[in-house]
């Protein structure tokens, strides 16, 4: 347990200074603070060294965490001194897998897939918007869309968003939607396990990441594909 406590550890510096890289980038766009270590996004360009050695470490931690299995891991980073979205973030680590870029949208946005731990695939997209909630004359915003599509769907390998509506959509949060794709499957994985009591401590996703009717902004889109 000592040698994933400082796993862990590590983990959670890893996470801040990814974060601190990447918003110190003057680029005008109000991007997800935590996110999945795999997930690049073309509106900040590509990661200069430090930033993807950060990415490789965290890659790494969450492969170790997969290792050492849900229940394990998820007992430990409750049992640590990380709360709040940082807690959060490393519970997220041990339960991702790697994205994958698989298509534009119009005004910088893009698509990323990766399989989901039911079987299904997690479509997310995410763009800039006009202007950042808290600060809309001086930055842009980012809004991001998440959908989980069953694997024979048309859609499903992330070359166009689908007609039906997203699952996810982004809102006043400030992390990303993959975040709660990996809580998903963390919690698909407890509940396989039968770990009822873990299950319920696992943190509820923010309100603003629930599924909005009326967004204010609708994505760029490209054409769509019907199931």
């Amino acid at each position: 347990m000592l040698g994933l406590t400082l796993l862990l550890n590590k983990a959670a510096t890893a996470l801040d200074q990814l974060c601190l890289t990447r918003i110190s980038r003057d680029i005008g766009i109000l991007t997800p603070e935590y996110l999945d270590p795999s997930l690049i996004l073309s509106a900040e360009g590509p990661p200069a060294t430090a930033e993807a050695m950060l990415r490789a470490t965290l890659s790494q931690v969450a492969a170790r965490l997969q290792v050492a299995g849900a229940a394990v891991s998820v007992r430990a980073i409750l049992n640590g001194h990380e709360a709040g979205r940082r807690q959060t973030a490393l519970l997220a680590l041990a339960g991702t897998t790697p994205w994958q870029a698989t298509g534009q949208l119009p005004g910088g946005g893009q698509i990323h897939c990766r399989p989901a731990a039911d079987g299904q695939v997690y479509l997310l997209a995410g763009a800039p918007t006009a202007g950042a909630v808290h600060a809309p004359h001086a930055m842009r915003g980012y809004e991001e869309r998440l959908w989980l599509l069953p694997a024979s769907h048309p859609c499903a390998e992330g070359q166009a968003l689908p007609s039906e509506p997203a699952a996810w959509i982004s809102g006043a949060g400030l992390d990303s939607l993959s975040l709660d794709a990996a809580l998903r499957d963390l919690m698909l994985r407890l509940a396989d396990a039968g770990e009822a009591t873990l299950l319920a401590a696992i943190p509820a996703p923010p309100q603003e990441a629930l599924l909005a009717p009326e967004p204010v902004e609708a994505l760029p889109r490209a054409p769509a594909v019907a199931a």
